[in-house]
């Protein structure tokens, strides 16, 4: 996908998409009235890639965390993110930035794409909201209507009114329906 990429970037075949669009459009005031920071999670690398080379068009400087890091390297793009004024954006893998990190120097969280887990996104946004934020934190979720999202987004759901009704049932039918519920989620 990465050579596809290069190629259609190339040839200028690469189209911004409507949730590029939608994302650049709601940056757009975080990064002209304050110095607010923002952290953009994504599960997917090749979209990462999509936006550091879109970024890059717009001339916004962005600082990318993934696995691909070492050790140390991480440790300079946390510190980066953290301490400079100009290093406002910082494009987080899911999966590597989920968990372990804290990034309470920014107040706007962007999820650029559903998880079928919905504990991956609440860790993921618990990195900026969190002890020690002192602004309000603002959460966008991304998903795309009539799209496999939106079936991940339901997904999500059910998810979370099973866990919430397993976790105050109070009586023996209750519980037992729950747990039926449960199996069903896992056949």
């Amino acid at each position: 996908s990465d050579n596809l990429f290069a190629k259609q970037v190339a040839q200028n075949k690469f189209k911004r998409s409507s949730k590029m669009n939608k994302l650049f459009e709601k940056l757009k005031p975080i990064m002209n009235n304050s110095d607010d920071k923002v952290v953009i999670f994504s599960h997917f690398l090749g979209f990462i890639e999509l936006l550091k080379f879109e970024f890059s068009n717009e001339g916004i400087g962005v600082l990318v965390f993934d696995g691909s890091l070492t050790k140390n390297r991480r440790a300079e793009i946390i510190s980066q993110f953290t301490n400079s004024a100009e290093n406002r954006i910082l494009i987080v893998s899911i999966k590597t930035g989920g968990v372990g990190l804290n990034l309470t120097v920014a107040n706007h969280v962007f999820l650029m794409e559903p998880w079928w887990n919905p504990a991956f996104e609440h860790q993921a946004i618990d990195r900026v909201y969190r002890i020690g934020q002192k602004k309000e934190v603002q959460i966008v979720r991304f998903i795309c209507t009539d799209t496999v999202e939106t079936r991940i987004h339901f997904i999500q759901e059910e998810k979370m009114e099973l866990a919430s009704n397993t976790l105050t049932a109070g009586s023996i039918e209750k519980r037992e329906d729950n747990i039926a519920n449960i199996r069903k989620v896992f056949q």
